[in-house]
């Protein structure tokens, strides 16, 4: 006997269990629910907090009751196959909230296609503009440092406080250059 097995069948005479009205064998399980955002109390034992239900019917009892894996296992007389259709069930769940995400993902991509050009066309431009600023200074003998190109967020933060100028470059290593060929 597994130890599953073991534990269902320990399990104590509440709720349901203790009434005699209610058939105890003869279920079969004819839906599975995912109730993780909206947990419930199990039909037969009343445990409330139950997360994945299984809907069991049986010709003895009018309706259906919405229980637990284990309160399934042993209404149906097999808990190996209550827990192998849980798993499958949660197995499912897991992979569709995959395949969405990564819907969700390769769409947001698609998405922000044109913005993601327009930053790159930016770039490039203010790349050659400061390389042709370097290079201007170069000739007219002024060492001016080629400085490391900051990341788009610091450069416009940069830009909006007025410590760039249009080529990027620092007005502070402007001034000293600045300084350093009036010298």
């Amino acid at each position: 006997m597994t130890k599953r097995v073991a534990i269902v069948e320990a399990l104590p005479n509440k709720g349901k269990w203790g009434r005699a009205d209610v058939p105890h064998d003869g279920w079969v399980c004819t839906y599975m629910y995912d109730l993780k955002h909206m947990p419930f109390t199990c039909g037969m034992c009343e445990t409330p907090g139950v997360l994945y239900s299984h809907v069991m019917e049986n010709p003895k009892w009018k309706g259906s009751l919405w229980v637990d894996c284990d309160c399934a296992g042993r209404m149906e007389g097999d808990p190996i196959e209550a827990a192998r259709r849980e798993e499958e069930c949660k197995a499912s769940l897991f992979a569709r909230a995959r395949r969405a995400a990564e819907e969700r993902r390769e769409a947001e991509w698609k998405a922000g296609e044109p913005e993601r050009e327009a930053f790159l066309a930016k770039l490039a431009a203010m790349r050659a503009e400061r390389k042709a600023r370097a290079e201007a200074a170069l000739a007219s003998g002024v060492v001016v440092p080629f400085p490391l190109l900051p990341t788009h967020e610091r450069w416009v933060n940069a830009r909006e406080k007025g410590s760039l100028d249009a080529a990027g470059l620092s007005l502070q290593t402007l001034r000293r250059v600045a300084k350093e060929a009036a010298e």
